[in-house]
């Protein structure tokens, strides 16, 4: 069911972060599995008029407008450390109740994963949470300030949870005006939750397969207590130094806000640990292939420190799978973040394409994609989220069309030109335009792929893999 945003109202979902993947991936995939065409979020008509009305009237406004909006979706204090990990798994395995499947995802919330999901017609399993937590307006660059508050809650957390590891995310770039208003706490299970162990005993197929995703993607972090860390800035295309140590970018940046030197460090060591949203702790890896060994159905681990080529394994697969019914993807999506659309994909035979945000690394990925692509692309539809503080990784809409247009003529979904990349509008708008292309461009696609095909096109990909053949 989809989450009704009129207020700020949890009903009988944990009281998550309702704008993260890890949230967003399981209501998607479990309505893709359903052949559901009802969108993850629905907006009530008075916060949809009332963000045009701020988009209109400015950047004050609008920036306003949005730390209310971000504000009125976080949990309180103490609805947050009333939040478990075995209730969240518990939560996440009840969206795909009611039938079995050959496949069962489990990794981390990265948006390519999702269409994994759909091409194997496979429920997708996060590896972790997200919690967006309230407090009294504080400077998003006091550092210290946040973190105190972040270890109130992080404290009160693992205190009553003996199954998780919690990263402050800390970024004062991409998500000022949300930590000016709340902490962003990511907690990741050190092992298999119970309820994914019974989920696969229940609903995996005999001969089915477990397949564990691992994402290797390093960045630097402070150790602040047991099971607590603080991480600054998030991937994307400013390495994690350059948060640490500064640079002319982020001075200029932090210019914008009437903000000095942009230098987030503690007086200690960093260690190089797994990436707080896109890690993985070594535990879930091998939870799930004991879990498969034990329960008798097979296992596939498959690994990568560049989750682009993640993306590059479900296009293949979506070519494979189009090529195998004589057809050819003729449409392209190229988006970012929450803008994922499985159902619309395999329903039009669009080919996905997704990154966690529009930087350099990303065009430099989807431009070496698309000029290896075999066939002719008729059109490419293009989504990116919002980035309200206007980020200085975020590459001018210009740079993404002029390098797009070489291989199709591209169509903005949900985006007006002018506005980008503030447009707050965009994340009402995304769902709606794109089902209503969907609507006049209907192939859907039927045949699905075995685990030998995932496992030859991630061998070609340069995506690491083991197989283990328990069945």
């Amino acid at each position: 069911m989809a989450k009704i945003i009129k207020k700020r109202s949890f009903g009988g979902t944990p009281a998550v972060d309702f704008l993260d993947l890890s949230y967003l991936m399981p209501l998607v995939s479990a309505a893709t599995l359903k052949d559901s065409g009802e969108p993850p979020l629905i907006f009530g008509s008075p916060l949809r008029i009332g963000a045009s009305a701020a988009q209109a009237a400015g950047r004050l406004t609008r920036g306003v407008a949005y730390e209310m909006f971000v504000r009125s979706l976080m949990s309180t204090f103490h609805e947050a450390i009333d939040v478990r990990s075995a209730n969240v798994a518990k939560w996440i395995t009840s969206q795909y109740e009611g039938r079995d499947y050959p496949y069962v995802i489990i990794g981390p919330p990265i948006g390519s994963l999702i269409y994994l999901a759909a091409v194997l017609d496979a429920p997708f399993l996060p590896v972790n949470y997200s919690l967006a937590v309230k407090h009294r307006q504080l400077n998003p660059d006091s550092m210290k300030d946040h973190i105190g508050y972040a270890e109130k809650i992080a404290s009160s957390l693992l205190k009553k949870d003996d199954n998780i590891e919690i990263i402050h995310e800390y970024n004062p770039i991409h998500q000022r005006f949300r930590i000016k208003n709340g902490s962003l706490l990511r907690c990741r299970f050190k092992s298999l939750p119970v309820a994914y162990e019974k989920f696969i005993k229940t609903n995996l197929r005999p001969k089915g397969t477990v397949i564990a995703v691992e994402a290797r993607v390093p960045w630097r972090q402070y150790k602040l207590s047991k099971d607590f860390y603080h991480q600054v800035g998030q991937l994307g295309g400013i390495p994690c130094e350059e948060y640490l140590f500064g640079s002319s970018r982020l001075n200029m940046f932090l210019g914008r806000f009437m903000q000095t030197e942009a230098v987030y460090k503690l007086g200690q060591d960093t260690d190089v640990l797994p990436e707080a949203k896109f890690g993985v702790s070594p535990g879930i890896r091998i939870g799930a292939i004991a879990a498969a060994d034990n329960l008798g159905r097979n296992a596939l681990h498959l690994y990568t420190s560049d989750i682009y080529l993640l993306n590059h394994l479900v296009s293949q697969l979506f070519l494979r799978c189009a090529r195998r019914e004589g057809l050819r993807p003729q449409f392209c999506y190229v988006h970012s973040g929450n803008f994922i659309a499985p159902s619309v994909s395999i329903k039009s035979l669009m080919m996905p394409i997704w990154v966690p945000s529009p930087c350099y690394p990303a065009l430099d990925f989807v431009n070496n994609y698309l000029s290896k692509y075999p066939f002719h692309v008729d059109e490419i539809l293009l989504s990116f989220e919002p980035s309200i503080e206007e980020a200085p990784d975020f590459l001018q809409l210009r740079r993404w069309r002029e390098s797009l247009e070489r291989v199709a003529p591209v169509k903005l979904i949900g985006m007006n030109p002018v506005q980008y990349p503030y447009q707050m509008t965009s994340i009402f708008n995304n769902w709606p335009q794109l089902n209503s292309w969907a609507k006049k461009h209907r192939q859907p696609l039927t045949i699905r792929v075995s685990s030998d095909i995932v496992i030859e096109e991630a061998e070609k990909c340069g995506i690491g893999f083991q197989f283990y053949d328990n069945a």
